[in-house]
């Protein structure tokens, strides 16, 4: 529903989201509806330990006399957050390519590696502006309102 647009009289492809449902039962299967799935899970274990551990890193670069100040905490927070955006970045293009790729009128069969092969390195970090802009504030605010 995210990715659907108008056609040319003004009409959505989707009314809502059990009309979605039903669309992607009948036009791609049950397995459509988990299309683009695997590299989130797969990413998921990684990115949290990766934010985790930068944040407890930078809280450990950042305490003076035992003490960290409030600034220091938002700064380790938004270090973790840029961290997790390096690695998550890519599983996101990756993901959602895979879940749009039903919409596509295209006969070619789309997979993690055709979606690498076609984005190259830099095309994984499409968008990675915005993934910051996110990613980072919300880190900042989560890590400092859980020590604080």
């Amino acid at each position: 529903m995210q990715n659907q647009r108008s056609n040319s009289q003004n009409e959505v492809s989707y009314k809502n989201s059990f009309d979605c449902f039903i669309k992607v039962i009948k036009l791609e299967g049950f397995r459509g509806l988990y299309r683009g799935l695997l590299p989130q899970i797969v990413g998921v274990a990684p990115e949290k330990a990766i934010k985790l551990s930068t944040n407890d890193f930078m809280r450990g670069q950042l305490t003076f006399n035992g003490k960290i100040s409030l600034i220091c905490e938002i700064i380790a927070g938004g270090c973790a957050g840029a961290a997790q955006v390096i690695f998550t970045n890519p599983l996101e293009i990756v993901k959602i390519r895979l879940q749009v790729a039903g919409e596509s009128k295209e006969p070619k069969k789309i997979n993690v590696f055709t979606v690498l092969k076609d984005l190259g390195f830099i095309g994984l970090y499409e968008g990675v502006q915005a993934c910051l802009l996110r990613d980072v504030m919300f880190s900042m605010i989560y890590f400092t309102g859980m020590f604080f």
